[in-house]
């Protein structure tokens, strides 16, 4: 197997990687718009805001750095394991 070929999977897996992450975060935020728009009478109301952001927030950070190291390998042709 050529390092052409190696670095095509990669490519895509990192690609793969881009898209599921961009997916989970969309569907946090989908997520957290709804728990926003629970009645405050509803007892947990506030916790479900709280972990619905929380989720979104973490979900936010693994597409971004799912998002860079794919930049990475694609711009500056470095592996994402790769030092600076």
């Amino acid at each position: 197997m050529g390092h052409e070929e190696d670095r095509e999977r990669l490519i895509a897996r990192l690609r793969q990687s881009v898209e599921q992450t961009r997916t989970a975060y969309q569907e946090a935020k989908k997520a957290h718009k709804r728990a926003k728009g629970l009645p405050y009478e509803y007892p947990d109301s506030g916790y479900a805001v709280s972990q619905a952001l929380r989720r979104e927030n973490q979900m936010l950070l693994d597409y971004k750095t799912a998002l860079s190291r794919f930049n990475r390998l694609i711009l500056d042709g470095k592996l994402p394991d790769e030092p600076e």
